[in-house]
């Protein structure tokens, strides 16, 4: 995997991830507690941690499959 495709995965995971992560942190929060409030950290921390695993997966994955 090439580094500009690595980054660009990892942008757009990276967003759709931040985005869905604070939508349901929004909700919880405002179902369960009676408050609409985002909790930032928890939704980037998720946003980081997909972003780094699923193109090092994918990238792992592409490795195991070639010929030898």
């Amino acid at each position: 995997m090439k580094t500009k495709a690595f980054f660009m995965e990892f942008s757009v995971i990276f967003l759709i991830t931040f985005v869905v992560a604070s939508i349901v942190s929004y909700c919880w929060n405002f179902f369960s507690e009676g408050v609409g409030a985002c909790s930032w950290n928890i939704a980037f921390q998720f946003a980081i941690l997909f972003a780094i695993l699923c193109p090092m997966l994918d990238l792992m994955k592409s490795e195991n499959n070639q010929p030898q």
